[in-house]
């Protein structure tokens, strides 16, 4: 009781009220707590006390009526009325239960209506208010939709990502063989036949597939739909903290996105996760900063460069494009395609270096030496929407608005077929069609003094857009 007594003591220091503090509930823990009186029985007594009454720890100058005494007027009383108590007065009645209640159950329910009636007073408002007020109400919505609104992941509490599905996908409702394990076993020239609807089927089957999401997450890169790109790497990554090619794709997608410390994150976790490189690593501080070290990273980078170079097998691409996608974001273009270059050297197949070699030499103004990659990139992956739409931009860079209109708008084309047409048309609310592609041929179309065009742009109307340039 003592120690009891003690950490009730310590749980309430901090209360200032004086009512509280000087109460007699904690005048009694007090005494409890240093020994001044102790529990024998049923009764609370002086540790040296030898009488048959307790001492008044109410402090109102009387003496506590002991158990045996309550017992003996109870038996007297219930006696000489010949009738169960209740059965008189209320008054009496109640009068009665306090002289036959234990003294010590009295003085706690006392105490506790007090302490009951403080609480409700000064925390939960008037104790008469059970009705929530529609403000409370609105307080707790708003609560809960923040609440939801995040997730714990293995990278912390972030923000939800919900990937907005295609609604009433084909290939979710016919053969599934293909879908199911397309991730573990397509190769990179099947990839360029598979569609959006394709993955995203293999995504809803087994939600938990980190690969399948990284499939979807690229794919959605190459048809120039960042948002929904990033939303699918990050879960990829969520769900396999160790799948390195998500993490690369990811930064590609936050450099896009002019995400810079996303894309060094991205990088870094890329670098402290490969295990191929751990003894470069492990001689660097990069491990203990977080801070956004463009510089250290960098440095680490190009360690690791050489650090493959001495190895069986020479250069390692994927190193060359961590460093040119990291120094893409610093703004370094001229040494970005170096890095690309020497990618480009390993993979001579790879769409997406030829795409990202012309848009760095785009970005470092180099417009017309980017055209013949994109170029390339299109011979290798004719449904790439983002070699495309990059061709267009460095058409209209160049003055060349017939061919930019020509390229944005085959771009288009290419993000509608992507969708599911039903009765009504396209589900533009899904957003199949990018609005910064329609905002570019918009931008070229006015260029081309065709005020209709642009009109068209502005209501998405695709079929009369495509009409109109054909005639």
């Amino acid at each position: 009781m003592a120690r009891l007594a003690a950490q009730v003591v310590d749980s309430v220091k901090h209360e200032q009220n004086p009512k509280f503090q000087k109460s007699e509930f904690m005048q009694l823990m007090r005494q409890l707590r240093d020994g001044e009186v102790i529990v024998e029985k049923d009764d609370i007594v002086p540790k040296d006390a030898t009488a048959t009454t307790a001492m008044d720890v109410k402090g109102k100058g009387r003496a506590v009526v002991m158990h045996d005494e309550v017992s003996s007027l109870s038996t007297s009383s219930s006696q000489s009325h010949g009738h169960p108590p209740y059965q008189g007065s209320e008054e009496l009645n109640a009068a009665y239960m306090e002289q036959a209640m234990d003294p010590h159950e009295a003085y706690f329910r006392q105490e506790n209506a007090e302490l009951t009636e403080y609480w409700n007073a000064h925390y939960t408002g008037p104790a008469t208010r059970t009705v929530p007020t529609v403000q409370e109400k609105n307080s707790w919505h708003e609560m809960q939709r923040d609440w939801d609104a995040f997730e714990a992941t293995t990278l912390g509490v972030k923000p939800v990502a919900n990937y907005q599905f295609q609604t009433n996908n084909p290939y979710l409702l016919g053969d599934s063989s293909r879908t199911q394990h397309h991730a573990m076993h397509m190769s990179h020239s099947q990839r360029a036949n598979e569609n959006v609807l394709e993955l995203e089927a293999a995504v809803q089957r087994d939600p938990s597939n980190a690969a399948a999401w990284f499939e979807l997450g690229v794919k959605q890169q190459e048809n120039e739909r960042e948002a929904k790109a990033i939303q699918a790497l990050e879960r990829a990554i969520e769900l396999d903290p160790t799948h390195l090619p998500a993490w690369l794709a990811l930064a590609v997608s936050y450099t896009n996105d002019i995400h810079r410390l996303g894309t060094y994150n991205a990088i870094r976790e890329w670098v402290l996760r490969n295990p191929k490189y751990e003894a470069v690593v492990s001689r660097s501080s990069l491990a203990a900063d977080a801070r956004g070290d463009f510089v250290g990273l960098i440095d680490v980078l190009i360690q690791m460069a050489r650090s493959a170079n001495q190895q069986e097998g020479g250069v390692d691409a994927d190193v060359q494009v961590a460093l040119a996608v990291l120094l893409n974001a610093t703004e370094e273009y001229a040494k970005a395609v170096d890095c690309f270059l020497t990618a480009l050297a390993v993979r001579p197949d790879d769409w997406l270096l030829y795409n990202r070699v012309g848009a760095t030499m785009a970005n470092n103004g180099q417009a017309s030496d980017a055209l013949g990659y994109y170029f390339r990139a299109l011979d290798l992956n004719p449904a790439y929407i983002r070699a495309r739409f990059n061709l267009g931009i460095s058409c209209i860079n160049l003055r060349r608005y017939d061919e930019a209109a020509s390229h944005i708008l085959d771009a288009l084309v290419l993000q509608d077929s992507d969708g599911i047409q039903d009765g009504t048309g396209m589900n533009d609310a899904r957003g199949v069609t990018s609005s910064t592609l329609w905002e570019s041929l918009k931008t070229t179309c006015l260029h081309l003094q065709r005020a209709d065009l642009a009109s068209m742009c502005d209501r998405r109307d695709l079929d009369g857009a495509f009409v109109s340039s054909v005639d």
